[in-house]
């Protein structure tokens, strides 16, 4: 039997997760203006991969709460702005956020 939960958890997906190369990391720039420079200032590991966004495991930190809108370049791909979709707390240092790509 699938719980309710569960249900609710693939609904709110609509594109097909992968797991990315080994050592993938990205770079966050909590500016959004693409018309400064990207300056980025908290690395991350990328643990999940789609079209529409990423999952990164980052150190505790106060900025990148739900609903932000930042700029984030991973692996290789071009600076993209996301929005900080969910957040979930591992333990006392570490963190774990979605972000949906906006462009």
């Amino acid at each position: 039997m699938i719980e309710q939960n569960d249900l609710s958890k693939k609904n709110r997906r609509n594109s097909i997760r992968f797991k990315p190369d080994e050592g993938t990391y990205a770079l966050i720039d909590p500016k959004p203006d693409f018309s400064a420079e990207f300056e980025p200032t908290t690395p991350a590991l990328v643990f999940s991969e789609s079209h529409k966004g990423c999952g990164l495991v980052i150190l505790m930190t106060s900025k990148l709460l739900v609903g932000e809108i930042i700029r984030v370049q991973v692996g290789n791909l071009p600076v993209f702005r996301a929005e900080v979709r969910w957040r979930e707390q591992v333990d006392s240092q570490i963190i774990k956020v979605g972000l949906l790509f906006l462009d």
